[in-house]
């Protein structure tokens, strides 16, 4: 049975029925996520993409799968997934082996219960310990918090640079 407001959002067209990928700003701006590789970025969208609320734990990324989404080389993927993990953006819900393939959860959403498939419990809260991760010192600074320089160059600034 639907309720009075959910025939009303479909009715004045504020409800589509089609999903969304759910990524806080406190992580898409966080060092964890601003440090990813273009290829973890990139992995981690196309994990995020079968996130379907009720499942989290139950999510995928292997090679026979990934090819549709445009990976071409399993050292690649690994590398992704190896650096997603290291980043506790993704959390490994159950080995791979024995044609299983290796689960994951994303880690700012709780653990859903996947008829018994996972290596892990189910959870009541996200872990989100992607938070406590901090980039290795290497001196630089990140160009869009150094704010000693002009955000926006002049054009005389932009003409001595050729």
């Amino acid at each position: 049975m639907t309720s009075s407001s959910e025939r009303r959002q479909r009715s004045k067209g504020r409800r589509t029925g089609k999903s969304c990928v759910q990524m806080p700003h406190d992580l898409i701006n966080h060092v964890v996520f601003t440090s990813l590789s273009p290829r973890a970025v990139k992995l981690l969208m196309d994990v995020c993409s079968q996130y379907k609320g009720s499942n989290n734990g139950d999510l995928c990324a292997p090679m026979s799968l990934m090819k549709a989404r445009g990976w071409s080389s399993n050292d690649q993927l690994f590398k992704a997934k190896d650096e997603l993990v290291e980043k506790n953006l993704l959390q490994v819900t159950r080995q791979g082996g024995l044609n299983k393939c290796a689960l994951f959860a994303l880690t700012w959403f709780p653990i859903n219960e996947c008829s018994g498939k996972l290596d892990v419990a189910e959870t009541k809260v996200a872990r989100n310990e992607w938070r406590q991760w901090s980039a290795p010192d290497s001196g630089a600074v990140d160009p869009l918090l150094d704010r000693t320089e002009d955000v926006c160059p002049t054009d005389a600034s932009l003409m001595s640079h050729h």
